[in-house]
């Protein structure tokens, strides 16, 4: 080891080594494993990934110069700590499951603020009941909970214990702070059904005439329908209970997507827009044209997640800066949240979209570790896992 100078390190669920100690639950500790990059072989196993435990190990070897991690806070402090002049390499992989994870929120929040345009006119046809709790308003407890969290937090507690008190997750602290109001508490919306999405097709078929619930609900299942009979059943009672006057003769494949939301989903076209553009189909490519079409922030968010899959695809940080500037223009916070984790940790994402290394070597040996975990049903501790793990790289 003290030739080497190059190594990753990984932590998280992959490298989850509980429960070490019986009083420790499983899955709630979680341990780093650190792989020789020039040898491809585990040098270390450690108990945790904090990052007292990670610099007090890189202490020992000062030679180390090129360190690839993931995007952990911890492991890029307790690099720092140990190894200043070790150069930072942030893993490719992850970069881009941090801009899926934000992509992802943009398209699912304009989602349904444009699908809800598509299908109002449907939806107001068909009115859904909506019943009312007796009781006190739900807005006094809500109100009263966020209150006591600001007075809480104003009295300098920490997030964790404010949670605790309020019996909450740390992250609703969080997420009531940045929002700047408690918990919703106006009243409940209508849950959206999986035939919201054909109702349109499914009007017209009635509309000409075709009142079998079970070939329409065929005819669904291969436009990609996922819902069961039932649900087309209970949508065509409330029909026959209201009927309308055809109007149009339609048979099954002379209806018009009036929509580019009427036969596609939100996870499509996230895929979409990840894929390369040249391996999609015709028919894919058409569709996501006429959507970002509709909407100018889905032809940003399109045009954005692009540019930066390009950096990492082609292994170059030319032109990071540029697509900086276009994300702060675009007013997404999304993205601009997004921009910011890339601004704090540059030096690492360019040597990670630049550089061959990566936290790639690692992955077989989490898959290896687990199964020497599972074959001691779950009872391993440390100290047997470095024996049957570390020996044998």
């Amino acid at each position: 080891m003290e030739k080497s100078t190059r190594t990753v390190l990984r932590g998280g669920g992959g490298g989850n080594i509980a429960p070490l100690t019986r009083p420790w639950k499983r899955g709630q500790r979680y341990g780093a494993i650190v792989v020789d990059l020039e040898r491809n072989k585990p040098i270390a196993l450690l108990a945790d990934r904090s990052q007292e435990t990670v610099a007090g190990w890189l202490k020992h070897y000062p030679s180390i110069q090129i360190v690839a991690r993931d995007r952990s806070k911890e492991f890029a402090a307790a690099i720092t700590a140990a190894l200043p002049q070790a150069k930072h390499v942030a893993d490719r992989w992850h970069l881009a499951k941090n801009l899926t994870e934000h992509l992802n929120k943009v398209v699912s929040a304009r989602w349904k603020q444009l699908t809800k345009a598509a299908c109002e006119d449907e939806m107001a046809r068909e009115p859904v009941p909506v019943s009312v709790r007796a009781g006190r308003p739900r807005q006094a407890p809500g109100q009263a909970r966020y209150e006591q969290m600001l007075a809480l937090k104003e009295a300098g507690l920490p997030t964790g214990t404010i949670a605790k008190r309020l019996g909450v997750e740390p992250r609703t602290i969080q997420r009531w702070l940045s929002e700047g109001h408690g918990p919703y508490a106006g009243p409940r919306q209508p849950r959206r059904s999986p035939l919201d999405w054909s109702t349109r097709y499914l009007r017209q078929r009635w509309e000409a005439g075709e009142h079998n619930g079970t070939l329409l609900w065929e005819e669904l299942k291969a436009k990609g329908y996922r819902g069961s009979l039932r649900s087309v059943y209970r949508r065509l009672a409330k029909w026959r209970e209201h009927p309308h006057k055809p109007s149009v003769s339609a048979s099954p494949g002379s209806v018009p997507p009036d929509s580019p939301f009427d036969e596609v989903t939100p996870s499509q076209v996230i895929g979409w827009i990840l894929a390369r553009p040249e391996t999609l189909s015709p028919k894919a490519q058409e569709q996501l044209d006429r959507i970002t079409q509709l909407d100018e922030i889905l032809a940003q968010t399109r045009a954005l997640t692009h540019g930066f899959l390009h950096f990492i695809r082609s292994h170059s940080s030319e032109g990071l800066e540029s697509w900086l500037k276009d994300v702060r223009a675009s007013h997404m916070r999304e993205f601009l949240t997004f921009a910011r984790s890339i601004e704090r940790d540059k030096p690492a994402i360019v040597a990670g979209l630049t550089l061959p290394y990566s936290t790639g070597p690692v992955e077989g040996h989490i898959n290896r570790l687990k199964l020497i975990k599972r074959q001691a049903y779950g009872r391993a501790g440390l100290s047997y896992l470095q024996h049957r793990f570390l020996p044998a790289a």
